[in-house]
């Protein structure tokens, strides 16, 4: 593939089914203890921030916590797009079972994706730009008492939400900054120089 003067070749694709397939490899018990292990986390750090600030999760409905959730990893979507948009492409979004039906309790992803080409810069920040934004307007909220709880939940579950964006964009560090990458919205493809 050219790009003005210079021939680019695909020389590495990253696939979140292949982790999938990875996990799957594993016992049922192994999954289901890390499971149950997430969910006490989850549990007892809602009750410590819920003791540091005066307020616990369980005194929100359970229909605002569900809407909090759907508005984050939204907004979370939202800001992938807009810097695809920002760096030359257009932005598709959807939804879709990473891995097959199998793995919809792990696979269940939002996705943003974008049929260009970005630097590996540009790709740092498409990648974690929601991580930092809504990390930080989630601290900012923490001071706001009606919203503190609600900020908590949003920057949990961005942060948790985030951690296969993280795991993609630390990929890209072992190769050099002249590379291309093209996202595939299960993952992406990297494109270097032919001539090297």
């Amino acid at each position: 593939m050219r790009f003005g003067d210079v021939e680019y070749t695909l020389i590495y694709e990253f696939k979140l089914a292949e982790l999938f397939e990875r996990r799957a490899q594993r016992p049922w018990w192994k999954t289901m203890l890390l499971t149950v292990a997430l969910l006490a986390f989850g549990l007892g750090l809602g009750y410590l921030f819920g003791e540091l600030f005066g307020r616990s999760l369980v005194s929100a409905s359970p229909f605002t916590l569900v809407l909090v959730l759907a508005f984050t990893f939204t907004v979370h979507e939202g800001i992938h797009g807009f810097f695809f948009w920002i760096f030359g492409g257009k932005p598709t979004f959807g939804m879709k079972v990473i891995g097959g039906w199998k793995n919809f309790l792990w696979g269940f992803v939002l996705y943003a994706t974008a049929d260009a080409f970005y630097t590996r810069n540009q790709y740092y920040l498409i990648g974690l730009s929601p991580f930092v934004v809504i990390s930080l307007i989630s601290l900012m909220l923490l001071f706001d008492e009606p919203s503190r709880i609600y900020a908590v939940l949003a920057g949990s579950a961005n942060a948790i939400g985030a951690a296969g964006d993280i795991y993609m964009t630390a990929k890209l560090r072992r190769f050099s900054s002249s590379i291309l990458v093209r996202d595939t919205a299960d993952g992406y493809e990297i494109y270097d120089r032919g001539n090297r």
